[in-house]
């Protein structure tokens, strides 16, 4: 592990710089999403990440995106949640406020 350490050093930020930089390299640069183009970093990162070490097995990336996923899991579906209840909190000012003009109509107006 020492060994491996002191023969990658800095170099292991490589493949997180490419990921974002294809990230954005797509968003800036082409009309392809940059989703699209996070999912390409993240190729080469893999393929980079395999060149630094032969032990670094797709089952190795599996492992580990499985146990990132039981740690982070719960906090990763908080963004679907939220994105899920847009629409619905925003149907719902708008009934509150077409109910609050409607008290208003029918208080005022003769």
């Amino acid at each position: 592990m020492e060994q491996n350490n002191k023969k990658i050093g800095s170099k292991i930020f490589v493949p997180a710089v490419c990921i974002g930089l294809f990230t954005l390299l797509a968003a800036f640069f082409t009309k392809i999403s940059p989703r699209v183009g996070m999912s390409v970093g993240v190729f080469v990162a893999v393929i980079i990440l395999r060149i630094y070490s032969k032990s670094n097995t797709p089952s190795v990336f599996l492992k580990d995106c499985r146990r990132m996923m039981d740690v982070v899991g719960p906090l990763s579906m908080l963004p679907m949640l939220l994105a899920a209840l847009g629409p619905y909190l925003q149907l719902q000012a708008t009934l509150q406020l077409e109910l609050l003009f409607m008290r208003l109509a029918w208080r005022y107006l003769p």
